[in-house]
């Protein structure tokens, strides 16, 4: 016997979107999937990612010739992070706080860029020390 609750549900008829989400739904062979891919918008999205992520590595190769040039310091901290992030946070060492905080705008983007890419790669491991 239906309690009141299961006859409500059953009279009810769902409309619009609700609808069309149940009948989508109730599809055992999954035929009617008719969602869009926005395979477009979702290239153009990825052409910008990628634009973006050229502009921080031509940063990124701005900071390594100064290091080729640089001082004895300036190449230790590019070989140790550990100098690099010490570095980064003294307060007078305003060229490696820029240095540090493109570290940490290459590592977003390139999330950003790996979740949205349609090839499905893995996105490696990440670093946690920054």
């Amino acid at each position: 016997m239906l309690d009141d609750e299961e006859k409500r549900q059953e009279q009810f008829e769902p409309v619009g979107f609700a609808g069309v989400a149940k009948f989508i739904a109730s599809d055992k062979e999954h035929s009617t999937s008719i969602y869009r891919q926005f395979q477009k918008i979702a290239a153009r999205n990825i052409l910008y990612l990628q634009s973006e992520l050229r502009e921080l590595e031509l940063r990124q190769e701005e900071f390594d010739r100064d290091d080729a040039a640089g001082d004895l310091d300036a190449i230790q901290a590019a070989v140790d992070w550990q100098e690099f992030c010490g570095r980064a946070r003294d307060p007078n060492d305003e060229q490696a706080k820029e240095r540090m905080q493109l570290v940490k705008e290459i590592r977003e983007k390139v999330k950003e860029y790996r979740r949205s890419s349609p090839s499905g790669r893995p996105t490696g491991g990440e670093c946690t020390h920054a």
